[in-house]
């Protein structure tokens, strides 16, 4: 034990390392990305429509997948149009998945494709974007509002008999409780309003009363950014999401998912990307004595909300960058921050990145994954663009990965080595690729990595 410092020492910073490399892989990865992008919408093109996967990385060979190594020729770029053309060339516009093993320096780079076992429907949505407006105005006689994941209240009674109706307010665990604030007590006895019994309804209409319908959306607790469904009796579907506030800055947004083993290396790669308008941090955790071993966290910081430290930060690098943290699950966020954002997952457990892989798809955005498992001294990057035919997050889950889907890898596991399937700016992060000499292999990977050869799920 240090004394002077109040912790003890580790033993080694291998966790750190494979964290900072993974991060610095990640950074490079976004980095291409913004760069097509912008060069596309020098073009004419919107942003966000490159549909091919960035590598960044070349490798000698490739993997379909099914263990058929394919010959790959120079890097696998391909902007839009050019997407069919190298798809028949073999060169995928699919998803690919990096995963280095530091202990001999080797890389092996894999194409993923979408498995007909996958759970997820893979379906994105076209979101309507909407100002707050009266339910009525929404609502048809035959029509409802559902928003995914949650349930509205209808009615709240209390203890000494008295019961409210007309509330019709969501209520989820990730919304702030009913049951929070003066305005939800009884009138006679002050007492809490409860919701009685096991009484939700899954969606609104306009049996609801005038009353309600007289109301505004936004107070049945829907947010800015909220999308929600619009139902008819004819089976047709709107997806309409509550316009966001007008942004501080230009730029374009980044959400990163997780602030630990990956994401605490990260922050300052994004903080110094100038094309970067607008960073989200998202991570419940607070930091513990046990990721001082791992992650870029100072004794000072332990205690504090990951997202907290890690955006002071960013702000720190760049105070003109527009920085939220967000203390509470990724699920709280509303969706609508992901329209138009480049989305990174460095997240700890099956469950979180089943999430962040719907939330992205749902609004036909790529998005980037990273795992490491320090002890092992492996890490992977994950790259996931978005079509129907494409693989997915979930694509590489198996029957097992289902049923642990509930299992976490928490940052402070000092010794877990659970590991399952699974202009520019590039000066600031090349530097950290720098050290490790990869030397690319062939699909004959070590037996520690997993049974399909790639990291998945380590420590976020």
């Amino acid at each position: 034990m240090d004394a002077k410092r109040g912790y003890e020492a580790p033993a080694s910073n291998a966790p750190s390392t494979v964290g900072a490399i993974t991060a610095a892989l990640l950074a490079v990865e976004l980095d291409r990305a913004l760069q097509d992008d912008a060069e596309l919408a020098a073009g004419g093109a919107a942003p966000g429509e490159q549909a091919a996967q960035r590598p960044g990385i070349s490798a000698s060979t490739i993997s379909d997948g099914g263990g058929v190594a394919v010959a790959m020729t120079g890097e696998a770029s391909v902007a839009g149009a050019d997407a069919a053309e190298a798809d028949s060339a073999g060169v995928a516009s699919t998803g690919r998945e990096l995963y280095f093993e530091l202990q001999n320096h080797n890389y092996y780079l894999s194409k993923l494709q979408k498995s007909p076992d996958c759970r997820f429907d893979h379906e994105s949505w076209q979101i309507e974007i909407i100002a707050d407006c009266r339910i009525g105005k929404l609502l048809g006689k035959a029509a409802s509002i559902r928003v995914p994941g949650d349930a509205f209240v209808p009615h709240l009674a209390c203890v000494c008999g008295y019961r409210r109706g007309d509330i019709w307010l969501l209520q989820s665990k990730h919304r702030e409780s009913l049951e929070r604030g003066t305005a939800q007590r009884c009138p006679f006895c002050t007492g809490l309003l409860r919701l009685p019994g096991a009484l939700l309804s899954a969606g609104l209409d306009a049996e609801a009363g005038p009353a309600v319908l007289a109301r505004r959306l936004s107070s049945t607790g829907l947010r800015a950014g909220d999308v929600f469904t619009l139902e008819g009796s004819d089976g047709e579907r709107r997806h309409l999401q509550l316009e966001l506030p007008g942004r501080r800055g230009a730029g374009v947004t980044v959400i990163m998912a997780g602030a630990g083993n990956i994401g605490s290396h990260l922050t300052a790669h994004l903080a110094r990307m100038r094309r970067v308008g607008r960073l989200i941090i998202c991570d419940p955790q607070v930091y513990e004595e046990a990721n001082l071993a791992g992650q870029d966290v100072g004794v000072g910081e332990l205690g504090r909300f990951k997202a907290e430290v890690q955006a002071e930060r960013a702000s720190a690098i760049r105070p003109d960058l527009e920085v939220l943290a967000l203390t509470a699950p990724l699920e709280s966020l509303p969706l609508g921050y992901f329209r138009d954002a480049y989305v990174i997952g460095c997240l700890d457990s099956r469950r979180a990145r089943q999430n962040l892989n719907e939330m992205a798809w749902r609004c036909a955005r790529a998005w980037l994954d990273g795992g490491v498992d320090g002890p092992s001294l492996l890490g992977r990057v994950s790259v996931y663009p978005i079509g129907r035919d494409r693989a997915c997050g979930e694509c590489q889950f198996s029957a097992e990965d289902y049923a642990l889907l509930e299992q976490d890898y928490p940052c402070s596991r000092a010794n877990g080595t659970t590991v399952v399937r699974g202009m520019t700016d590039a000066g600031s992060f090349l530097g950290a690729t720098s050290a490790p000499e990869y030397t690319a292999k062939s699909r004959e990977t070590p037996a520690e990595i997993g049974k399909e050869g790639s990291v998945q799920h380590g420590h976020g």
